[in-house]
């Protein structure tokens, strides 16, 4: 990498308010880190690969290291005093003789790419000197569809970027290889809401020097002390609570209301029961997906019922099918919160429990029962209104 492209990195680098690093794949050799992850992984470190455990290369696929990006949850990592555990962002920059990563960090102790956290992480782009999108961090894609990503730039004044500004603007970059840093822009994000971010770009250049793309990064702009004193009260919270399921045989979820069960955050330790937090977290799976069918009606009815209730926990017992399909009886006492963003989530705490034989057949009789009526009222919704 020519020293004149590792400068511009750093100073972008330097910019962003976020756990950050950029690294050379083929060597480890890291490239530049912003603050926040200096305090992580501590400001010596040079090599990536010293920190992974077992000390070895983090391997990824061919899918991936060809402008992919993709996220990995629960990784160790050491440095010089703790071994920690981390979900992170991997995105790859695939200039041919080599490959530029650039990771994202956790920030929140629990699950830092849930929805809350999402708006602080910053949004990338990479292109080709044609102005072709090569790829964008996960993150952005899952604000705007790739072929819409260039079109939701919009001027701080509100007028629109006609394709003509935006390229006028990419050609002088490319040309003078100078970065553009700290822009002050408008952006259009999830359900093309807009808000104010800041935006830095740099020329992408071959070991020759010359220009071949362009990397640009945006950061949602949000109030510092209300995200910082949100930030902290919720650190707290997750470390009590982490600590109380360490030290039990519980299970903690949330799950996002009115949405049939999409998991917002799940406790590592669902993996007792034979599944993975990627299966959760990229939508393989929702809560719905491994009750037991025959209880999801009384499950659904239940939380229906008790919407609005936020004084007292709604204590449920249900069956959940584990990966192997060994079945299980849980005791789920779940509360309504709404989280930062004004969505609303049920969070809720499971415990595994034993039933008598005879208690086994009362539920599953009262299961069935309630299953039928579903099945009633759903049909009786379907049939056609008889004119008069």
């Amino acid at each position: 990498m020519k020293s004149s492209l590792k400068r511009q990195i750093k100073e972008l680098v330097r910019r962003i308010d976020f756990p950050m690093l950029v690294y050379i794949y083929e060597t480890g050799r890291i490239v530049a880190m912003s603050k926040r992850a200096e305090q992580l992984i501590g400001e010596k470190c040079s090599n990536i690969n010293t920190i992974w455990e077992g000390k070895g290369k983090q391997k990824f696929s061919k899918e991936v290291l060809t402008n992919g990006s993709i996220v990995l949850y629960q990784r160790y990592i050491t440095n010089k005093k703790d071994r920690l555990v981390i979900d992170l962002e991997v995105s790859s920059l695939d200039l041919s003789e080599e490959h530029v990563m650039i990771v994202l960090f956790e920030e929140s102790y629990k699950r830092p790419f849930c929805k809350i956290y999402r708006k602080r992480i910053p949004r990338i782009t990479w292109r080709n000197k044609k102005m072709e999108l090569l790829g964008c961090n996960t993150f952005l894609e899952k604000d705007v569809e790739r072929r819409f990503i260039e079109e939701k730039f919009v001027l701080s004044e509100g007028e629109e970027y006609k394709m003509s500004d935006i390229r006028s603007r990419q050609e002088k970059l490319l040309k003078t290889q100078e970065g553009q840093f700290d822009l002050l822009e408008e952006v259009k994000v999830e359900d093309n809401a807009t808000s104010f971010a800041r935006v830095n770009r740099i020329s992408l250049s071959n070991k020759n020097g010359t220009s071949v793309g362009i990397l640009t990064m945006y950061t949602l702009i949000l109030d510092d002390e209300v995200f910082q004193a949100f930030q902290d009260e919720i650190q707290r919270e997750n470390n009590i609570l982490s600590e109380a399921i360490k030290r039990s045989n519980w299970i903690a979820v949330t799950w996002e209301k009115g949405a049939e069960g999409i998991v917002d955050y799940i406790s590592p330790n669902v993996v007792k029961w034979g599944y993975t937090l990627q299966e959760f977290y990229e939508g393989k799976l929702t809560w719905k997906d491994i009750i037991v069918k025959e209880d999801y009606p009384l499950f659904k009815y239940k939380n229906t019922v008790s919407e609005g209730v936020k004084e007292s926990a709604l204590v449920i017992e249900y069956r959940i099918r584990k990966k192997d399909d060994e079945i299980i009886w849980v005791k789920d006492e779940t509360i309504e919160c709404t989280m930062g963003d004004s969505t609303k989530y049920k969070q809720g705490i499971l415990a595994e429990i034993e039933k008598t034989k005879e208690e086994k057949e009362k539920q599953n009789e009262y299961s069935k029962e309630n299953l039928w009526k579903d099945k009633v009222r759903r049909n009786s919704n379907k049939l056609p209104v008889e004119k008069s």
